[in-house]
């Protein structure tokens, strides 16, 4: 089952709900140093972050390209509600930052998909 999600301030570009209610795909999309990044997170039906992907190809190959590496990629896994606690990556900030303000989008949309869970 897939959702329009009017979210446009949160950067929110998709939203598939699974249907017998395992979880959700919430893709967001958010600038960074050399264009907008999206990142797409799966979500358990806690809302527990269960996987994540960054498309940083617009980003500085080596340097902004570190947001997408699955090590930092990686300490996203298992959060909920907020990605407070997740650290930018130094030297590459503006991409790392995307992937944050994509990923809090997401958890934004969620719990807002979801009544608040």
């Amino acid at each position: 089952m897939t959702y329009e999600c009017d979210t446009e301030a949160l950067g929110v570009t998709g939203v598939y709900k699974e249907a017998t209610g395992l979880g959700m795909v919430i893709t967001a999309s958010n600038k960074g140093y050399g264009g907008n990044v999206t990142v797409t997170v799966g979500l358990d039906a806690e809302g527990n972050i269960v996987g994540i992907q960054a498309d940083v190809s617009t980003e500085t190959s080596g340097i902004g390209s570190k947001a997408g590496n699955e090590d930092y990629l990686n300490t996203y896994i298992g959060i909920s509600g907020s990605a407070d606690d997740v650290d930018t990556i130094t030297g590459a900030t503006y991409s790392s930052t995307a992937v944050k303000k994509g990923v809090q989008s997401v958890l934004a949309a969620y719990d807002a998909l979801n009544g608040g869970k």
